[in-house]
């Protein structure tokens, strides 16, 4: 009986070694089998795929009326305030500076209390809708301030300015600061580049001095004007002013040589901010040549792949 007991034990043992060296064999065919089979499976597959063509004429579809409107959003210039009028205006708990500067600026220099945070960020805080907020730049492409004004009065900001001239008129009108305030011609010199963003500003009064005159055929509607002094310049200034539709103007720019003495100009045409352009004409010759080579770059559209059109 002991014997017959043993005996099964070990039969039982053998059948299930033979299994399991069944299992591993057919687990092996299986792994094997899944190696070759998909080259099959991706062959046949990929002959019911059409191949693309150099045109993707579907993604050719028109621009969501949302984004055509927020392009097509004008500057408001009634948002307008002087340093003057920010100065008393502080004096009210309802009032809210926001400073759109980079952090770096703002860490260098700031009107006390002001908040450094993007515009982007300020239509999200809806506690403020019933603040006096008014925007803070650096005084450069100021248009865009004055189109986020307008934005914001549309989605629930009650009252929205902007300080004209930025932290550079807010410095030329004598306001302290928190920090080491620059000097005021470096805020106020302009880059070829910013140059030609000012004068694509129809707002902004753009003069170009005698000793610039090779500059004023290459900056649409600009005035040429016969000296730099500041009550030729003030002068120049208040006449269109009164011609301006708006009766004011958002900047004067002014195209000058190094000489300039950019604070008796700023005091003598305030609260109209001052921007000075000192550079040469060849260097605004190629600021132009690379801003047109970038709207040629846009009109052609992307690069198409190497073989299309043939």
């Amino acid at each position: 009986m002991g014997s017959d007991l043993v005996a099964m034990r070990q039969a039982h043992r053998g059948i299930r070694f033979l299994a399991g060296v069944m299992f591993m064999v057919w687990s092996c065919m299986n792994l094997v089998l899944a190696h070759t089979q998909p080259m099959t499976t991706v062959q046949e597959a990929l002959k019911n795929i059409k191949p693309s063509s150099c045109s993707r004429k579907d993604i050719k579809k028109p621009i969501p009326s949302e984004y055509v409107h927020v392009a097509e959003v004008k500057p408001d210039l009634s948002c307008v305030i002087n340093p003057t009028d920010l100065a008393h205006k502080l004096k009210s708990p309802s009032t809210v500076l926001v400073d759109t500067r980079s952090a770096m600026d703002f860490a260098e220099f700031h009107i006390e209390g002001a908040m450094n945070i993007s515009a982007t960020e300020l239509r999200s805080k809806s506690f403020l809708h019933d603040k006096s907020v008014v925007l803070i730049g650096n005084g450069k492409a100021e248009r865009e301030q004055y189109i986020e004004c307008r934005r914001l009065k549309s989605t629930g900001f009650r009252k929205v300015n902007v300080l004209r001239g930025g932290m550079a008129a807010w410095l030329a009108s004598g306001h302290s600061v928190l920090g080491q305030s620059p000097n005021l011609a470096r805020l106020t010199t302009l880059t070829p580049a910013e140059l030609w963003i000012e004068s694509r500003f129809v707002d902004n009064l753009v003069l170009v001095t005698a000793s610039q005159k090779t500059l004023q055929k290459q900056i649409t509607g600009s005035l040429l004007i016969p000296d730099e002094r500041p009550k030729t310049v003030q002068a120049i200034v208040r006449q269109r002013s009164r011609h301006s539709k708006s009766g004011s103007r958002a900047a004067v720019i002014l195209v000058a040589g190094k000489e300039a003495d950019v604070q008796a100009l700023s005091q003598a045409i305030q609260p109209v901010p001052l921007l000075v352009y000192s550079e040469t004409s060849e260097a605004l010759a190629n600021q132009l040549i690379q801003q047109s080579a970038v709207w040629t770059a846009q009109a052609r559209g992307p690069k198409q792949p190497s073989g299309c059109g043939r």
